[in-house]
């Protein structure tokens, strides 16, 4: 399996923890095949979807895993196209953001229409997903070491409908 994996790399000072952090689920991934790892965050977007397209046409991957957090129309139409040019390809995007409204404003709901599946960390937006005809699964994966100190939990929350 080939597989163009596209993750959220934090910029700056924090780079570098972001890569180290995020290596589990590359690892995985290169047991099953060869991975093409793009930060995608760090390409200009006016060449973003020339850059993307490349790669897709030379490394043919049998699967893109790609961290959108948010949508904008430039990026559906991009990944409109990629599906109808490679619809043996399948898709799956990753999105570690808990907000419901980022999780599922019109432009992201949009988005997601193009992948095979959407994995969260937010399982409350499960049921608008499948309302809305997105295939989606509750995918708490995504660690990564704190930067600074982290609040307590309220008891409140820490026992919730999905603790």
């Amino acid at each position: 399996m080939k597989t163009l994996y596209m993750p959220v790399h934090i910029s700056g000072t924090y780079h570098q923890r972001s890569v180290d952090n995020k290596r589990g689920l590359y690892d995985a991934l290169s047991r099953r095949g060869d991975v093409l790892e793009i930060d995608y965050v760090a390409i200009p977007p006016d060449m973003l979807a020339g850059v993307i397209r490349n790669q897709l046409k030379h490394f043919q991957p049998d699967l893109l895993w790609t961290q959108f957090q948010g949508a904008n129309v430039q990026l559906i139409e991009t990944l409109t196209s990629w599906r109808a040019d490679y619809p043996e390809m399948q898709i799956a995007n990753w999105n570690g953001d808990v907000y419901e409204e980022h999780l599922t404003s019109p432009e992201m709901l949009a988005l997601l229409r193009n992948v095979d599946v959407q994995l969260v960390v937010n399982a409350s937006v499960l049921d608008t997903y499948e309302r809305e005809g997105i295939r989606a699964a509750f995918c708490p994966f995504g660690y990564e070491a704190p930067q600074g100190e982290l609040p307590d939990v309220p008891d409140s929350l820490a026992h919730g409908k999905y603790s």
